[in-house]
């Protein structure tokens, strides 16, 4: 906490509130308190919530055997699924435990209720009006709750999160980049796979909310001690699937400054967060059918559960489409669709979760598209002809 007196005899008390997904601010002036969330990084904005929402998993099943997770089983791009997150277990301590490690173990979380409901969307960063931030970056995932990108590279090696792009003041977006990047899995995954790795996020943001405050820097190193500790079957509402259990013991140091009147100030000690993350997952599924936060105790917080399995979402596009051209591409919303051959019968644009935004019926060898009113972004071009339908990205960026 931060107490400092400025030259209008006032005083201003910064006190910082941090995990990975949530940095909060509650900055006193003058004995007027105002409160700065930052969102969240990932799928949900749950408190402490691992970044550990952008792995996402399919493969074959086996039956009745330890499964092994590969590079070849993290889920392709246009894939999208549904997260149920349960709030109410979390407020009643031991009504959801993690159980036993070990070899052919059962873990039922039957229970499981769905209090909110989120859609992810995992796409191709080049389609993204962020990807050149991020360029090792080869999967993204958007939250369709806040629109918020995330980007992380598929190795062989393991799976790791490059960081994510979001509005955290409401003054625009920035990148939040990881440095170096977390791993997620180690490839291949196995019972008793372990891995460890330190990360550092380091920003500083933007603020005029308040006199004499005009930017907070926030910094947090994370150290991670990663164990595949169990494999079985783990039962949720949604099924019964063979999985692995991952054991995560997770140590965050997060420090704290602001900017007042020119001059930096500490917002005093750093503080040390300590939290065991589990997750389940299985193959041929797509995503974690679940994880939670264990913090002391039998104390469980940020349970989210797989609601549905995962899906191409949207539309696909069609690879065969050289007599197709959209340009320019990427726009600030204005461009023409045009056909070398045959005429274009209809053509349609869809956001990225698959919501039609524009239709246009004219026979024709081009059509002009005005999206000059829809945000920056991606999104479908459908095209109809006589001989099929050929679908292309396009990117909006304003």
């Amino acid at each position: 906490m931060l107490k400092s007196t400025n030259d209008r005899g006032g005083s201003i008390i910064i006190k910082y509130i941090s995990s990975l997904t949530q940095l909060q601010f509650i900055i006193i002036f003058n004995n007027s308190k105002v409160t700065i969330k930052r969102s969240s990084l990932i799928l949900n904005k749950m408190k402490k919530k691992s970044l550990l929402t952008i792995i996402f998993f399919t493969g074959a099943i086996v039956s009745n055997a330890q499964i092994t997770v590969t590079q070849a089983d993290i889920a392709p791009i246009g894939k999208q699924i549904q997260q149920a997150t349960d709030t109410t277990h979390s407020l009643t301590p031991g009504s959801i435990n993690p159980g036993n490690a070990g070899t052919n173990q059962t873990w039922n979380f039957t229970t499981l209720l769905s209090d909110t409901l989120d859609t992810l969307l995992f796409t191709n960063p080049a389609w993204t009006p962020y990807a050149s931030t991020f360029p090792s970056s080869n999967l993204a995932l958007i939250t369709s709750s806040s629109g918020q990108i995330s980007y992380a590279e598929n190795l062989s090696i393991g799976l790791f999160v490059d960081g994510a792009y979001l509005d955290p003041l409401g003054t625009g977006p920035i990148p939040i980049k990881i440095n170096p990047p977390e791993q997620i899995i180690k490839f291949p995954d196995a019972y008793n796979t372990t891995f460890q790795g330190t990360t550092t996020i380091d920003v500083t943001i933007a603020y005029s909310g308040i006199t004499g405050v005009d930017s907070v820097r926030l910094k947090e190193v994370k150290d991670k001690s990663s164990l595949t500790d169990g494999w079985g079957s783990v039962i949720t509402p949604l099924g019964t699937y063979p999985s692995l259990r991952h054991k995560d013991m997770v140590i965050k140091t997060d420090s704290t400054w602001a900017r007042f009147f020119g001059t930096w100030m500490s917002a005093g000690a750093p503080t040390i967060d300590t939290a065991w993350h589990f997750s389940w997952i299985a193959n041929n599924v797509g995503y974690p059918l679940l994880e939670f936060d264990s913090i002391h105790g039998d104390t469980i917080q940020n349970i989210t559960w797989l609601k549905v399995l995962p899906v191409i979402g949207g539309i696909k596009e069609n690879t065969v489409s050289n007599d197709l051209s959209v340009f320019p591409n990427p726009s600030s919303g204005l461009f023409t669709i045009e056909s070398k051959q045959e005429n274009i019968e209809k053509a349609e644009v869809y956001n990225l979760f698959g919501v039609l935004i524009y239709s246009e019926s004219k026979p024709a060898k081009s059509l002009h598209v005005d999206l000059t009113t829809f945000s920056s972004g991606m999104y479908y071009v459908k095209v109809f002809s006589l001989s099929g339908t050929i679908v292309k990205p396009v990117i909006i960026n304003k």
